[in-house]
This record gives C-alpha cells, sequence and structure tokens, in this order.
C-alpha cells in the first residue's frame, strides 16, 4: 500500500486514541489494516508510515513519548 493510505490510516489511529507511542500505533495501524498482529514486515510497514507522516507535517512526537495529531 502506499505511504498516503498507510499515513491516513496511522491519523484515523491517532484521531480515535487521541495520542499514542510507537508501539501502540504500529498495532492500531496493523489492525486498521485488518491484521490480527504486527508481524515483521507490517511493523516495518507502519514505521515507514510512521516517519511519512512525520516528514509531512500530519503527526508530532510529543515529548511524553506520544505520538499525537498536529493541528
Amino acid at each position: 500500500l502506499p505511504n498516503a493510505r498507510h499515513d491516513l490510516l496511522k491519523r484515523q489511529a491517532l484521531a480515535d486514541q487521541l495520542s499514542l507511542n510507537e508501539e501502540d500505533l504500529v498495532r492500531e495501524g496493523a489492525k486498521l489494516l485488518g491484521y490480527p498482529r504486527a508481524g515483521s514486515a507490517i511493523s516495518m510497514l507502519m514505521l515507514e508510515a510512521i516517519r511519512y507522516a512525520q516528514w509531512k507535517g500530519r503527526i508530532t512526537l510529543a515529548p511524553n513519548g506520544n505520538f499525537t495529531l498536529t493541528k
């Protein structure tokens, strides 16, 4: 799946939860894609999507270590 779709899923997970740490964001993103758990390949895709969303300025890493949607 393209990074943009993964980005959208990350944003949905954050919108649902308000803020998530990286591990939880990977897990929630995998669930939104329909995977019951995040294996190594899915985790790598999710981490790439997190970096992409950060690069695009759509999510921010807060001082507490959780990601939040950029306002």
